[in-house]
């Protein structure tokens, strides 16, 4: 690995968990009946319901054949929370022999910030990294999908999406990114103009030292004028 030191932010934005209802049966979940009486935020759609959690935003959709996806979570735990709510409310309006299955972990969204702008146009010109970029239509956004199960969006402000399989797979997307970024840096101006002003405010090396010297020779300069100036004057005097 480079000996380059990138220091950027890690933050996990969002998770999607699934689960099923056991013990259905050939029974189907009356979509309708949760939408009326759920006494949380939702919408009906074709097939499906939204239950809203605010004020985090996560969503529990639901299907007629007992599917539950939690979308936005932070977390397992808030997912277990939000869909054992759904669950329950269902078992007690519903079908009381329901159980929530097992929950698993489908997708990660993670926000990365780097310290630095991104010449992304470099990047495409030099073929450094596979992807597509498409300023006319997509913005200045540079995006690749692997077949690994994850996929970036980059902007040139240096901010980038992930999405991946799990949050190790996440992490591990970024810190590549961040060393093949590195050399498509863009300096920043700005903080360039302060670090030059603040090294032409800073003494430089020997500036006191010659400083000191010329006030000793203007000095022993001074004492030679004011010998030579005596020794006349004791001259002219002698004569």
């Amino acid at each position: 690995m480079s000996e380059i030191e990138v220091n950027y932010s890690f933050a996990i934005s969002s998770m999607w968990f699934s689960a099923k209802l056991k013990h259905l049966n050939k029974y189907k979940i009356d979509l309708e009946s949760l939408h009326n009486n759920i006494p949380k935020s939702s919408s009906h759609r074709e097939g499906s319901v939204e239950v809203k959690f605010l004020p985090n935003k996560t969503v529990v959709k639901v299907t007629s054949s007992g599917k539950l996806n939690c979308i936005g979570a932070k977390s397992l735990r808030d997912a277990k929370l939000y869909m054992r709510q759904v669950a329950r409310f269902l078992q007690r309006r519903q079908l009381p022999s329901i159980e929530l299955g097992p929950i698993s972990l489908n997708n990660v969204k993670a926000d990365v910030t780097f310290p630095f702008q991104v010449n992304i146009a470099k990047i495409v010109q030099d073929c450094a990294i596979d992807g597509t970029y498409e300023p006319e239509i997509d913005m200045h956004c540079f995006r690749q999908k692997s077949a690994e199960g994850w996929s970036i969006s980059l902007w040139y402000t240096g901010k980038m999406g992930i999405h991946a399989k799990t949050v190790e797979m996440a992490k591990e997307v970024a810190e590549d990114f961040a060393y093949q970024l590195y050399p498509y840096r863009i300096p920043d101006q700005q903080l360039l103009q302060q670090q030059l002003q603040q090294h032409l405010q800073q003494p430089q090396p020997g500036t006191e030292q010659e400083q000191h010297t010329s006030t000793e020779d203007e000095q022993h300069f001074s004492t030679d004028q004011e010998s030579i100036i005596e020794q006349e004057s004791t001259n002219e005097h002698d004569d």
